[in-house]
Formats: structure tokens, sequence, C-alpha cells
């Protein structure tokens, strides 16, 4: 003890004396501001009792960032629930309970609690039938969801009404909400069937037919198989059939999945305790069962920090599996394989399964990047490290509204004018309004800006803009209420705003579609809400209901406009039958009703019906006019007949519809040296008037001998095409027409040639870099934009069809098919282009194609006659005075904003002609020599307007047909324009000559309107459509043998058809007399024929000798 006092002294001894003295007073310590909240959704769900309900599903989307998939959680004892959020922009909230229907909250925004009562839903009873004998199957599995309703891909019951059938194969569906519904049924024996658009309270027969059934084991480690993990077959084409419902594995693992379409898949299996697994290549035909297991195991980690900067600092952002093994990774996968990099940068990503992965990583203000990670199986951890991102080319600017306040939470995209495969960008506008698209290409970009209140808005900016003023006014609403035609309201309908002006040409490649949404209400009232300024027509459309419309209805920012009521009559009645050729009825057939116009009603709202057993069927709510009737059914080809006339007071029409079994397709894609090529897009069409992409066989992926099948195909022409997915876009360049005949096998193959074409670009003897060259083949198409978080790979060796060139000029690029072709050049921005060429690509390993350009050029500015006054981004084009009279074509491009234009030329004489919306085109003639010229100056007048309605013969407005005028000049001076009618048949165009024009209007469905010596500015134009007539051409060349693939042109009205190995062709043609044109190669014949409205005609042409020919 005096030892610790000792060394108590000898401590205190040595403290300063400072230690010993008062503390000094020191001020109280400012309060640290409270940390902001994060956002979150938080409410409470009850039940029609009013008692809080504990277990129901929340499931949560945001409105504006189109990337972020749903949130999820389930309500706590007192049926609380509360999801953290990104953001305070509005969500999309749907609530699921057992025994209750699912309810939809729209635009729900953090911080409002919300407060959902759920109600006892609706019924919807109907029978389960044999497609085949059309006897009642019982012991059916019926299952039914809301079709607009928010799901979890991985919860396979959530929302999901279920039942057994009965004896008499009837089913009753309970709690479900008024909405339209999807309705699926299956057995083992029978097959499976599902129908789309049922509606409670309505009856609904479905048919089972025999389909495929995939089948198999899902295992974990150890070979012990998996309980209760939800298995999905992704179809590994885009498709617009539904996907095949997923199925959960039972005590032994296993798993069906019922009523798979013929085709390739990827099966997709996950489980809580695992990571997901993938089964690839797993191909199913028609009527055979494929089997398919699926191996999980924990799966590993991938870690990482997101930094930037020359002194790295850490970013915030996302991160995705975007690529598996070499392939994209099915979308439920990555919504599943994902996380978010805090302020410190850092991601960890749980549960991702073995293989050779690409992550996507975005991050606002950045380019978006692709990493790859190598995961092994055994739950490794595996770090990428610091991933650096850079900005790129940016587009730069500020969202506000017109007072100058800040608009955050906008969602701004920016669209490329131009371009063979679109790369689209997207931002979410910060706090002060701010935002960037980083990671642009150089260029023209369409930038759309959207937030909720306001009315969308977009304008045309060049990648590198940095002070882009975005500004959105006000929205406006249109409201009204929808009844049938004894003034009760209808509870579920579609409607739909389509604004009376066209958007511009400036608006590039994107349009925007009209304003639609579901409705359903008990009073039958609806509000569309984020409507700009302007008129807009009203339509709506019910399910057995004919659809109506309101016209010039006109909305103001900040206000609603009432447009009162909208009554939906009963329309007509067609009834009828569907039977095969030798008279059989057939049950179980889709049918389908198609009017003169486009049908605007959406999914499930246009008249429909099915076969019952005897083969007849009814379909009400049909709008009075000629229409055409379809029939569909999984053993037959589809069949249709045309000029059914409907018209209530008359009582029903009458249709028979007799179905054949089409022909059969038969193909296979090689290579040059024959080898098969598994896993290739091959993509059908039929050429038959009024069909569309979605009505034939679509999209199919060879097997792995590189063949594919396609049966029930319609006898007619039909073009197959191999499409090459290109970073998020499907895009081809090679395709064959071939003629499918009925009951026949009609083969077909597609070789992949993949030569090689280099060469180098010059202008005036020097290299050209920095040009885009670009080969347009007979079949070029491009279909399908990935989700907007895809990040495209960085070209890697040649590209397809497309190349940019180097520093010494010299580029190459891969072919896919020997032919005629058309080549683009153009710099990168798109500013410059250069004269095209036609070329004949030989079939060859390797070709060479020097481009050499004289360095001609035509420059000048375009400006306003009135105001003196340069109009930006008109567009100019060069045409030769002397088309055809060699390989080299014209060149085109935008003017500036300053309105100045360049373009390059080949010495010689030129028509050159501006254009700009709602001015009248321009045009003037130009000599170019090798020396640079004069500048040209192009002087645009206001054009006219011109505008009118498209009838029936009833007087009845036809809406979504294409209207075109064609001035009656020939030559340079020639003009015209273009829209589309609207739901009550009008139709506007602008930037018109004050000359006379033929205005020309056709519907798929063989009916034709055109009238003569129109001069735009007069009184409004009425077009009545009436009955074409049928045309057969045969083409016969200088030996009076057949030509094939003769393009031939019906020269008044732009229509246009080729032949097929006999030289024949067909046409639906209005009645008249009119001039046909045939042209082959260097070859061109004409004619005139005249056809009897509702005849049939043919017409010789016999080629000879054409210098000025060429294929159009």
């Amino acid at each position: 003890m005096k030892r610790l006092c000792v060394a108590a002294l000898l401590l205190l001894a040595a403290l300063p004396l400072v230690a010993f003295q008062t503390a000094a007073a020191r001020p109280a310590p400012r309060p640290a501001p409270a940390p902001t909240p994060s956002p979150a959704l938080e409410g409470v769900v009850k039940g029609p009792d009013g008692k809080p309900i504990e277990g129901a599903l929340v499931i949560v989307r945001s409105v504006v960032d189109f990337a972020e998939p749903p949130l999820s959680t389930n309500t706590d004892a007192g049926g609380r629930f509360r999801l953290g959020v990104r953001r305070t922009a509005p969500h999309t909230v749907r609530v699921e309970a057992r025994g209750l229907a699912g309810r939809t909250v729209e635009k729900a925004r953090p911080g409002a609690p919300l407060e959902v009562v759920l109600s006892r839903g609706g019924v919807l009873e109907g029978t389960v039938r044999d497609g085949v004998t059309g006897q009642p199957v019982a012991l059916a599995q019926v299952e039914a969801r809301e079709e607009s309703a928010l799901s979890l891909p991985w919860d396979a019951t959530a929302g999901l009404a279920q039942a057994l059938t009965d004896g008499k194969g009837r089913f009753r569906l309970e709690a479900l909400g008024s909405g339209p519904q999807t309705v699926w049924a299956r057995t083992r024996s029978y097959g499976s069937g599902r129908k789309t658009g049922a509606l409670p309270g309505r009856p609904a027969d479905i048919y089972l037919f025999p389909g495929s059934t995939l089948t198999g084991t899902v295992w974990g480690p150890g070979n012990a198989p998996v309980a209760g993990a939800v298995v999905r077959a992704e179809p590994e084409a885009p498709r617009w059939a539904i996907s095949p419902r997923p199925a959960v594995s039972d005590a032994q693992g296993r798993y069906e999945i019922a009523g798979v379409d013929p085709g390739r898949y990827r099966v997709v299996a996950r489980h809580k305790d695992f990571a997901p697994g993938l089964a690839v290549g797993v191909d199913v035909e028609r009527g055979g069962d494929a089997q398919a297991d699926v191996i999980l195991d924990k799966g590993g980690t991938v870690t990482g920090r997101l930094v930037a900067g020359p002194e790295p600092r850490a970013v915030a952002g996302r991160v995705s599996v975007q690529e598996i093994d070499g392939q994209p990774a099915p979308r439920p996968l990555r919504d599943l394989l994902r996380a978010e990099a805090g302020a410190d940068g850092r991601f960890r990503m749980e549960a991702v399964p073995a293989g050779s992965h690409v992550l996507a990583v975005t991050a606002p203000g950045y380019a978006p990047k692709r990493v790859e990670a190598q995961v092994a199986p055994s739950g490794r951890a595996v770090d990428v490290g610091d991933v650096e991102l850079e900005t790129g080319l940016t587009i730069q600017g500020r969202v506000h509204d017109r007072a100058g306040a800040a608009i955050a939470g906008a969602n701004i995209s920016a669209f490329p004018m131009r371009g063979m495969v679109p790369e689209i960008r997207q931002a979410i506008s910060e706090a002060d309004g701010s935002f960037v698209l980083a990671g642009v290409e150089a260029g023209s970009y369409r930038v759309n800006a959207s937030a909720p209140g306001y009315a969308g808005m977009y304008r045309p900016v060049d990648a590198g803009a940095d002070k882009v003023d975005l500004v959105l006014s006000p929205a406006g609403g249109i409201a009204g209420v929808v009844v049938d035609d004894a003034g009760r309201p209808i509870e579920t309908f579609r409607v739909s705003a389509s604004p009376a002006r066209r958007e511009p040409m400036s608006a590039g490649p994107v349009v925007t579609l009209p304003r639609s949404r579901m409705v359903t209400s008990a009073d039958g009232r609806f509000l569309l809400e984020d409507m700009g300024e302007g008129r807009y027509v009203v339509d709506a459309a019910a399910a057995g209901r004919s659809t109506g419309n309101v016209s010039d209805v006109k909305v103001t920012a900040g206000s609603t406009t009432d447009v009162g009521t909208i009554r939906l009559s009963a329309g007509g009645t067609i009834r009828g039958t569907v039977t095969d050729t030798a008279g059989t009825p057939v049950p179980g057939a889709t049918i389908g009703v198609r009017g003169a116009g486009r049908d605007f009603s959406g999914p499930g709202m246009g008249p429909q019906g099915a076969t019952d057993p005897s083969g007849a069927f009814e379909v009400a709510g049909v709008a009075p006019g000629t229409v055409e009737v379809w029939a569909s059914h999984p053993n037959y080809a589809e069949g249709r007949v045309s000029g059914i006339d409907v018209d209530a007071a008359k009582g029903a029409a009458e249709a028979r519809i007799v179905l054949t079994q089409g022909g059969r397709l038969e193909g296979s894609v090689r290579r040059r040296d024959g080898s098969p090529i598994g896993g290739a897009y091959v993509n059908i069409v039929s050429q038959a008037p009024g069909r569309s992409m979605m009505s034939g066989p679509g999209m199919l992926v060879t097997n792995a001998g590189g063949g594919f099948v396609a049966e029930h195909v319609p006898a007619g022409r039909v073009t197959v095409t191999l499409m090459t997915r290109s970073g998020s876009a499907y895009i081809n360049a090679q395709g064959t027409e071939v003629d499918v005949r009925e009951g026949e096998m009609t083969p077909v193959e597609l070789r992949s040639r993949d030569i090689l074409v280099s060469g180098r670009a010059t202008r005036a003897g020097a290299p050209l870099p920095g040009v885009r060259i670009t080969l347009h083949g007979s079949y070029t198409m491009m279909m399908g934009v990935g989700p907007p978080d895809e990040v495209s790979p960085p070209p890697a060796g040649p590209q397809r069809m497309t190349a940019v060139s180097g520093e010494d000029g010299g580029y190459e690029m891969i072919v896919d098919q020997p032919g005629r072709a058309s080549v683009q050049v153009e710099s990168v921005d798109g500013r410059t282009s250069y004269p095209t060429r036609t070329v004949e690509v030989p079939d060859a390993d390797a070709y060479t194609l020097d481009l050499a350009f004289a360095g001609a050029t035509i420059t000048g500015v375009v400006v306003d006659h009135e105001t003196e006054q340069p109009v930006p981004r008109a567009h100019v084009f060069a045409n030769p005075k002397k088309p055809g009279s060699g390989s080299t074509g014209g060149s085109s491009g935008n003017a500036g904003e300053d309105g100045r234009f360049r373009l390059e030329v080949e010495p010689g004489d030129y028509t050159v002609h501006a254009a700009a919306e709602n001015y009248g085109p321009a045009v003037t003639e130009v000599s170019v020599g090798s020396s640079p010229g004069s500048d040209v100056r192009l002087v645009l007048g206001r054009g006219l307007t011109l505008s009118g309605k498209v009838v029936d013969v009833g007087g009845r407005g036809v809406g979504g047909l294409q209207v075109r005028a064609m001035s009656l000049e020939s030559g340079p001076d020639r003009s015209g324009g273009g829209a589309m009618t609207l739901p009550d048949g009008s139709f506007q165009m602008g930037g018109l000559r004050p000359v006379p024009h033929r205005v020309f209007a056709r519907s798929e469905i063989g009916a034709f309107a055109f009238r003569t010596g129109v001069v735009p500015g007069d009184k409004e134009l009425v077009l009545t459509l009436r009955p074409g007539g049928r045309l057969t051409i045969r083409v016969l060349g200088p030996d009076g043998q057949p030509v094939a693939q003769a393009s031939v042109l019906v020269e008044e009205l732009m229509l246009q058809t080729r032949t097929d190995v006999q030289g024949n062709g067909e046409l639906t043609v209005p009645a008249g007399t009119m001039s046909l044109r045939a042209r082959k190669d260097r070859l061109g014949g004409r004619t005139t024929v005249t056809v009897a409205e509702g005849g049939t005609a043919a017409a010789d042409i016999k080629l000879a000798a054409d210098p000025g020919g060429g294929t159009p």
C-alpha cells in the first residue's frame, strides 16, 4: 500500500501545474444536424372488415427509374409495412393477400402513409375443354392473375387465384380484381391452354391442347434434391407470347412446366438457400417432352469498389449480372443478381452462381461499364477490385419549370437520331435539377424529359452539349366517364388520348405513343394525367363493346379537361363457324375481328371470341362497317375471311372460316464450310397483306444441329431472315424469300458467309479517317432494344455491316451475304455524309472495297423566307440529275443550329432539296466541279397544311391509316408528306407546297381512298374508303423467261411487290386504271392495267434494257 502511495505522489509531481487548475468554461457544442431520413413508403393493409392483415405481400416499383427492380415486403401483425426506396419520386404499389382481391395504388409518394383496404373481389367461372374433341376436362389445374398487376418473378403464387375443375370441367376462381385476367389451365393428359383478357363475371372457356412439357430435377450440393425451388423456362429468342408459368419443385426436387411452345430455352431455378442455377440450350420440339436438370450450389460472393478520377474517389452506383457464360442473363436473374454501391463505392453481391460473368456497372454521371468476373463454385469470394469509371462524351444540363425552379427526379433519356444499333442513355435529375447523360457516342440525339406532374418534352441535342436547358410545363389532364347504351357505368375499359399534332421529322426514329391506361372504376370515371398542352382525340374501348371517341379535346397546362360521357354501344354481332377442309368443326379456335383501320383499343379490348365444341362462335361489340374475321388454332394455319358487312340494325352478320394445315418450313443455318450454327436467331414473317410481325412464327432459335422448324405457316410468300444480336438489339443483313405451299414442306437454307470486306476510304486522294461506313443489303432490318441498364460490349475485331475508318482511312467489317448492297458513308456525328454507292459483294472469303471520294462539296445555308433567319437542323439532300447512270448516288445531311450545311458529292449536276417541319420544301439546281463552288442559299417558305378525315362508306371515321400526299409535278420539284389518321379518322400534315397533290389512304384489309388535284389549305378533305381489287403480275425477261425478284411498282400510289421464282407477283390495288413499272438490275418495263372494284386483273410486263434502271 505504501508503494502505491509513493508511486501516486511521484505521478502527481510529474503533472504540470495546469492539470490542477479549474477548466475554463467551453461553449456548448453545436448539435450535429440530424441525418436526412431515407425516403420510405409505409402504410397499413386492412381487410373488408377494417381489421389489419398480417402477411400481406406489398410490391413497390418506381415510376421514374425504369431500371430499378421491384421491392417487396410483408405486413406485420398490425398490418403495417415499410419499404425504403431510393428516391422521393412516386411509386406504384401492389398489395396481395390470400383470399382477397389484390389492389394497385398508383403514384404513391414516400412520406405520405397509405391505407390500403382490400375487398373480397369478383368471381370468374368457366369450363375447361379438350381442344380436339371439345369435351369437358375434369381435375384440371386452373390459375388466374390480373394482367396489369405488378408481380415478382420468383414468387410463383403471389397474386394467383387457383382452382380445380369438377367432373364437368367447370371451375370457379374467387378473390379476383375487376381488371382483365390471364387464365391458365393444364393437365398432364390433355395439355394446357390459356385465355387472356378474361373478365370476372363473364364466362371463360379454356381449351387444352397437347403441347410440350418440360420436366427435370433441381439438385443441390451432394446430389441432394432441392424442394421448393422456383423454376422458370425463359425463351432464348424474344417473343410476343406470354412465357410459360413457373413451377415449384416437389419433395423429390422434381418440377414440371406444361404448355411450352417449341423453341430453345434456358431453365432457371432459384431457392432461398442457394445461388440461382441455369441450364442452357434446352431444345423443346412440338409434341415432344424435354428434360433439363438444374444444379444449385451456394455460389460465390462478388465484391468491389466503384471509383473515378485520377486520385480515385468513391462513386455510388449499381452493379448487376448482365451475361453468364457469354449469354445474356435472363431478365428475372438480372433483377435478382444485383447490388448497390453506397457512398463509399463498395458493393457486395451475394449468392452469385458459378461461371464467367459480365457485370454491368452504372453510376449517375458516368459512362456504363462492363466488368468481367469469374466465379468458382463452393461459395468462394471474388473481389474485382477498383472499378474505374469515366464520363466519356456527355450531354449535360438542367431540368426546371417555367419559373426556373429545379425539378428533381425527372427521367431523361437520349435516343440516337442515326445509327444501326441505338444505344439509349438514361439519367435521373438531381435535387438541383442537373443531369448528366454520360458515355454517349458522337452525333445528334433526341433527348426526352418527363416528371410526374409535368408534361413531357423532347429536343434535339448534339453529344458534348453541356448547357442543355429542359423546361417542363405543368401537366394537364383529361377526365370523363364511360357508359353503355343505357347510361350504366362500364367498370373495366381502356382509354387513350392521341395528340392531333404529329411529331416533326426532327424528332428522329422514336415517336411518342398515345397516352393510354387500363381503368377499373365502379362509376366508369377515368383520369389521364401528365398530358401536354394541345388537342387530342380521346377514345375508349371495352370488351364486348364498340369503341367510342371524342374529337378535338383541348388540354391546357395545370388544368383538367372534362370530356363528359363517352358512350360505348353494343355494336354489331358476327356469328359463324370454323371448320377444316373436310368440313369437320374446329373447337377452341380463337376468333378476332379487324376493321379497316388499326385497333387502338389494346390487347383484350377488341372484338374477340372462341369457337365452341360445335365449331360455332359469336363475337359481339363489333363496330359497324366492313371487317375481316380471322381464326387461329394451334393445329392449323391462320384463316381469314374478308368483306363481312356489320350493321346492328340488320342483325348478326355471318362468317364461315375454313382452316387449312398450311405449309411447313424446315430450315438450317450453316457456315460457309457447311458446319451447323446452333443458337442462331431466325425471323419468319409472312408477306400476305394485313399480316404483322406478331402474327407469324416470329423469332426462332436454331437447335444444336443448326436446324429450325415452323409449322402451320399460311401459304404464300414468306421472308426468312438470319438475325444477329448486336448489343441490345437484333440486326440482320441476310435473308431470303420462299413460297410456302399448302400441305407441303418447304426447305430453306441460310448460310452465314462472313465475308471480310476491307479497304481504304479517301477524299481527294488523302486518307479519310473517322467516318462510319455501313452496308445495307436487301433484307436489312433491326428489331428490339434492350433494357435501359444494358451495357454493350466495346467493339472487338471487325463489326457486322459497319466500321469506322482509322487514321489511314482503312476499315474492315463482316458482311453476312453476297449480292447487291448500298454503301453509306458519313461522319461519326452524322453531320456530313458522302455519296452513296451501290456495290456487288462477291461470294468469297474476302472482298476489297476502296471508297474514293473526289472531295467536291455543296455548302450553303437554309433560311426562313420571311425572317431571313437560319432554319436550324433542316434536312438537306442532293440527288444527281441523272440517277441510275452509275454506282454513285446522292448525299444528305442536316443543317446545324446556324442553318449551315455541307454535303460531300462527286462532280456533276445535282438537284438540292431542303425540308424542315412546317415549311414547304426548297429546291435548287447546282453544278459541282472538282474545286469548291459558291454557297447555296435555300429559302424555306412556310408550308401549307392539309387536314381532313378518312371515312368508310357509312361516313364513319377510320383510325390508324397511313395517308400520303404527293404533288402532281414530275421531276425535282415533286414533294409530299404523310400522316396517320387518329381514332376519329382525322389527319393533318404540314409543310406542303400550294400546288395540286394526289392524296391516298390504304387499309390493310383491301380498301382504298384517293383524290387527285387536292391543293393544301383548301377546305377539309374527306376521303372515302372503297373496296379494291386483286392484281396478278407476271414479269418476263427479254428472252420471254420468268424473272424472279423483279421489283414491281404501282407508280401513282407507290405500292410495291417482288416476283417469285416463277416471275409472279400479287398486289391488292384500288379500282381503276394504273401504271405499272417493273425493274431488275439494268432491265425495265412498263404497262397499264384496269382493275374493277372487287375484281381480279392480270398484267404481263416484259423487260428490256433500261439504262436508267436499277432496282428501286
